[in-house]
């Protein structure tokens, strides 16, 4: 019975196991103790969309008044909301906890190696000084900290880590691994400028990218020289971030550069971009050039493939293909019409598609061709099999009729379609048009 309830309670969550089976019986006592629920306990709510939320209060109370004091010394690692830290950690004492609130630091700080910090969608810190004094702090206290991911759910900008308005006075001799998210390029810069000196991987999430600004501080960014670039490119990476890496051996990057000036008299090419990585010797770099005359802005991204993000923004025409097997957001924009066989690459390279934005005023221009009835007995269906909403509310009416005819797109669950409704009627002709009506029959609608 033991063997056969343990494999039961493997597959639920241990928090919650804990909670409801431990003090009912020695049997559940014993089997509940086992280090498969004790050495991680995640007191925390987490959803597939990467929030997080709070325990309830009752369950909290338990924990720290019951079950905690049980089994502390069978805890290796403890996630916890910032906000009940101090009642967590004052409840018991933890002889094995290697990876905290201000009162333990002094018991804990060279214990430490690996430390993960999440303030949520509704953080407890919520200015830029705030983040940027906890950042600080977690270098300065745990003297031997090797692996920091500082803010990993991050959603607000004023909770990112920024020093626009003052330098960086952190420094860490023992970090290798750093997981942290900046406003800008040049804060990334100087993290970079040998103050975590064994440093071997970054991961970088950057919100803005701000280039045409020159950067000539020497007295503060010694190893840094000037730059002024259109878009970011390899010859800037090399120049201004890797060569400071002396211990590199893995570099994964995403970048996405925009620049609103088209009238310089040399624009660099997508090949331009692709020539500045002919000596890249880390992974395959991949790169994306726009020119949006009718928007007046350029855009130039690059990433490193294998692709590793859960979302990939503002895709047009010049996509080149590929499989991005962890992608589940997607969002689409061009100034130029998107036909049939862009829209099937996109579900070919996106198996995992969960959630799509098409943001594209133009009409399709093949759209007259594929009406012949040969066109139509070769044209290759487009299966979204896991797409669950679909944003139309910036897309011109051919996209309804893509996605909702069934000679042209088959859709396997219920999906929310957000949108103009006036649009949908037009197309679909009063939701009385043979072709359209399985596709909309597996729809949930929200309309602007």
């Amino acid at each position: 019975p033991d063997e056969i309830l343990m494999i039961i309670f493997k597959k639920l969550d241990g928090v919650e196991i804990l909670y409801s089976l431990l003090g009912v019986n020695k049997q559940l006592n014993k089997i509940v103790h086992d280090r498969i629920f004790t050495r991680v306990l995640t007191l925390l709510k987490c959803y597939s969309d990467d929030r997080i939320d709070s325990v309830s209060y009752r369950m909290l109370n338990r924990f720290c008044s019951e079950i905690l004091p049980q089994i502390h010394n069978k805890i290796q690692w403890l996630n916890l909301d910032i906000s009940y830290m101090r009642c967590i950690l004052r409840s018991t004492y933890y002889p094995n906890l290697i990876g905290l609130e201000e009162t333990l630091i002094l018991r804990y700080k060279n214990q430490i190696s690996s430390l993960i910090i999440g303030f949520g969608a509704s953080p407890i810190v919520d200015t830029t000084e705030k983040i940027r004094l906890l950042f600080k702090r977690m270098c300065d206290t745990f003297t031997n900290l090797q692996y920091l991911n500082f803010g990993p759910y991050l959603l607000n900008c004023s909770q990112q880590l920024s020093y626009a308005l003052c330098p960086p006075t952190v420094f860490s001799s023992t970090l290798l691994e750093l997981h942290v998210n900046l406003q800008d390029y040049i804060d990334c810069i100087y993290l970079l400028d040998r103050r975590f000196n064994q440093l071997h991987t970054l991961y970088v999430y950057l919100r803005f990218i701000f280039t045409r600004r020159k950067i000539n501080n020497k007295e503060k960014l010694p190893k840094l020289r000037c730059f002024s670039k259109t878009f970011i490119d390899g010859d800037d990476l090399k120049t201004n971030i890797i060569d400071y890496l002396l211990q590199l051996n893995t570099f994964t990057f995403n970048i996405r550069s925009i620049n609103y000036d088209l009238n310089q008299t040399s624009l660099p090419s997508n090949e331009d971009i692709q020539q500045t990585f002919k000596d890249f010797k880390y992974n395959q770099v991949i790169s994306c050039v726009d020119y949006f005359e009718k928007w007046k802005y350029s855009q130039c991204l690059i990433f490193s493939y294998p692709y590793k993000w859960k979302y990939y923004n503002d895709i047009t025409n010049t996509f080149p293909g590929g499989l991005f097997k962890c992608v589940q957001t997607v969002s689409l924009l061009d100034d130029r019409p998107f036909e049939h066989e862009f829209f099937f690459q996109i579900a070919q390279s996106f198996p995992l598609l969960k959630k799509l934005k098409v943001s594209n005023r133009q009409a399709q221009k093949n759209k007259q061709c594929n009406k012949s009835t040969n066109v139509n007995k070769n044209l290759s269906i487009t299966e979204y099999h896991h797409l669950t909403q679909l944003g139309l509310e910036e897309a011109h009416e051919d996209y309804f009729e893509e996605f909702l005819l069934d000679t042209k797109t088959h859709l396997s669950n219920r999906v929310y379609l957000i949108g103009d409704y006036r649009l949908l009627e037009k197309v679909t002709h009063n939701f009385e048009r043979h072709s359209t009506r399985i596709n909309c029959s597996k729809l949930i609608y929200f309309f602007d």
